[in-house]
């Protein structure tokens, strides 16, 4: 049911996409999506961290064995090769994340555990990258944090609303000169 969710959404958006939709779409009855899930924001809200585990299992890959800085140019990469190897899914994503913003719901509480789980994993990277010696000694682990998911998010938004205008390339390329540029040692 999940897997059809993020299709739907992607071509009906997020009121569209109702509950019997997506039990019709994932080949069930259209009342199972409701009986499993109770309301469409409690199924939104399990559908965050599917995706999100998703993206951080391939971005494991991408990291293994590195720290610091260069962990933290390896997470750009990994996060842009999951968006454009899945599309759809970092599209739903990033839409339920904003809609998190007007709904007091579950949704919301589930974008805020998936968001700040980002955030703490980028700066544990940090501090590791302190303590080996590849990041300098006195960057603030946690405002660096915050800024490298804003802008790594932000630049992935602009890429989701504007493929084409977005120059995807050299926007990372930007956002790994200016982190290399600030946190070098």
């Amino acid at each position: 049911m999940l897997e059809a969710t993020v299709k739907l959404m992607s071509e009906l958006g997020y009121e569209k996409t109702t509950l019997a939709a997506i039990g019709e779409a994932a080949g069930y009855s259209r009342g199972l999506a409701t009986h499993h899930f109770g309301s469409k924001a409690e199924l939104f809200a399990r559908m965050i961290p599917w995706i999100s585990d998703r993206g951080r299992r391939e971005l494991e890959s991408a990291l293994h064995g590195r720290n610091g800085l260069d962990a933290l140019l390896a997470f750009v990469d990994g996060h842009r090769q999951f968006a454009e190897g899945a599309p759809d899914m970092t599209r739903a994503l990033y839409v339920l994340w904003c809609q998190s913003l007007i709904s007091d719901s579950p949704m919301r509480d589930a974008a805020i555990e998936d968001l700040l789980g980002h955030r703490h994993r980028v700066r544990r990277i940090i501090e590791e990258g302190i303590a080996a010696g590849t990041v300098r000694r006195d960057a603030d682990a946690n405002a660096e944090a915050i800024q490298f998911c804003g802008a790594l998010f932000g630049l992935t938004l602009q890429w989701l609303i504007d493929p084409a205008g977005s120059r995807i390339d050299d926007m990372h390329r930007c956002l790994k000169e200016r982190l290399a540029a600030t946190l070098r040692p």
